[in-house]
């Protein structure tokens, strides 16, 4: 059976398509009983037959906005609205129309991997033929077809995360909610994956998927949500983000502090220069160009006429990390961060601190 079998039988038994939002978040706010602010006047609109990533750091909240869509926490203030309804209203309905992978796959280690898809299809009402059907299908999609008869316990731990995707596709939802859905899954597997996303994806399926993969959400995701302590940051397309910073990003990096002070002094004011600042590290200077290639000999040129040694200078072009550090003034890797208040999380955010997260195309060293 072709994936792409499944993809048509979804898309004939779907609801048809409307105009209304899939989900819509206003002013959602989610405090815990200890006290900790999950999300804080969030607002999100997702329409039918997007595929939006949701990129954050540890703690931004973006676990806890998936178990709200599912209906596993309920906001403490704002309001969610689901298929065009408020989803307080609607409980098991809209549940039914959701499928939810979470960062713990869920799946019963002593079944066999196509007993776990058979039980998750039984216990949404489905049964006979076209439950067997279904399971082939989906077994095909993550490709477990060869190990449908092993008990998940001798699964790896990339096989269980497809074994748990195919289980929140046996009942043919609406609406996907993916909580890190690639983790354990090599290159090739992560590709193949959302390869058949994507076709679910063209045949009407919504997806939300959260990561920490910033080229994985880049590359297969129409739309993106930037969230950081529990507030969206931004949210566009992937081309739309990354368009706010204009030009090219360059890291110049020096053997001690005072030579990179001295650059930063030196390139601020030049003309070829958009914007220069302190990087990371202080042997570092961040700077923004509108035209890098043009730029780095007229660099190094004054450099090295001011005495200033250049160890090392990379070019690279903006990703959604650099746009995510230029909103925020903090990495996307960063972790494990406590919560602060609203308040303060504005306080923080500097206007000065650095766009830039470096993925290397080109290198100068001197």
């Amino acid at each position: 059976m072709a994936i792409s079998d499944l993809a048509a039988t979804d898309a004939q038994q779907r609801s048809a398509p409307t105009a209304q939002p899939i989900a819509r978040l206003t002013d959602v706010g989610l405090v815990f009983r200890d006290g900790i602010r999950a999300l804080d006047h969030f607002n999100l609109t997702v329409l039918p037959g997007d595929c939006m990533g949701v990129l954050g750091p540890n703690g931004a909240g973006k676990t806890s906005l998936l178990r709200l869509l599912a209906g596993l926490a309920q906001p403490s203030a704002g309001q969610i609205e689901l298929f065009g309804m408020p989803a307080r209203h609607q409980g098991i309905v809209a549940r039914r129309r959701i499928g939810y992978v979470s960062q713990q796959s869920g799946i019963d280690q002593y079944l066999t991997g196509q007993g776990n898809l058979l039980l998750a299809g039984r216990l949404h009402g489905q049964s006979g033929g076209d439950l067997h059907k279904r399971t082939e299908l989906l077994l095909d999609l993550v490709g477990l077809r060869n190990h449908a008869r092993r008990q998940a316990a001798q699964y790896s731990g990339g096989m269980r995360r497809r074994l748990a995707l195919a289980c929140s596709l046996i009942h043919q939802p609406d609406l996907l909610l993916l909580d890190e859905p690639t983790t354990g899954l090599d290159t090739s597997g992560k590709a193949a994956l959302w390869k058949h996303l994507l076709m679910l994806q063209q045949a009407g399926l919504t997806i939300i998927a959260t990561s920490h993969d910033t080229q994985e959400i880049e590359r297969y995701c129409s739309r993106v949500a930037l969230i950081d302590r529990g507030r969206l940051v931004m949210e566009g397309t992937p081309a739309a983000l990354k368009a706010q910073i204009q030009g090219d990003l360059l890291t110049l990096a020096f053997s001690e502090a005072p030579q990179a002070s001295k650059a930063l002094a030196l390139l601020q004011h030049e003309s070829y220069i958009r914007s220069a600042m302190p990087g990371e590290a202080e042997t570092q200077v961040y700077l923004e160009a509108p035209d890098g290639p043009a730029a780095i000999p007229q660099i190094t040129r004054l450099l090295e006429a001011s005495g200033v040694v250049l160890r090392r200078l990379t070019l690279s072009r903006p990703t959604l990390e650099d746009v995510f550090f230029r909103a925020t003034g903090t990495p996307l890797s960063d972790s494990e961060r406590p919560s602060v208040a609203p308040t303060e999380v504005l306080a923080q955010k500097s206007r000065h601190r650095s766009p830039f997260r470096r993925r290397s195309q080109q290198e100068v060293q001197s």
